[in-house]
């Protein structure tokens, strides 16, 4: 049995699907009905992506966050951007 409250959910709408973030971690597409397991960290880069952030902004943030370099912080969310791509989940126009 679940507690009350634990169970949270907030849509987030991309430029061509609304996906729904349960719980900070799993990511419901309802175009295609799949789940997806995300990080913490990849929840929050894919929300910085979805509000419009620029990749800039969202590496600047990566580096302070997580106290990692520039050149890990753009390869990583490089990267993470490119599957976010592959899987749908973003399209290539919301590239920042």
């Amino acid at each position: 049995m679940q507690s009350k409250g634990t169970d949270t959910a907030r849509d987030i709408g991309t430029d061509h699907r609304t996906l729904r973030i349960i719980r900070d971690r799993f990511v419901f597409d309802s175009e295609s009905g799949e789940f997806f397991l995300l990080s913490a960290e990849g929840v929050w880069i894919l929300r910085a992506i979805v509000s419009g952030q620029c990749s800039a902004e969202i590496e600047k943030n990566l580096m302070k966050r997580y106290g990692i370099n520039r050149g890990t912080a753009m390869r990583d969310f490089e990267q993470f951007k490119f599957r976010l791509i592959q899987l749908g989940l973003i399209s290539e126009m919301q590239e920042t």
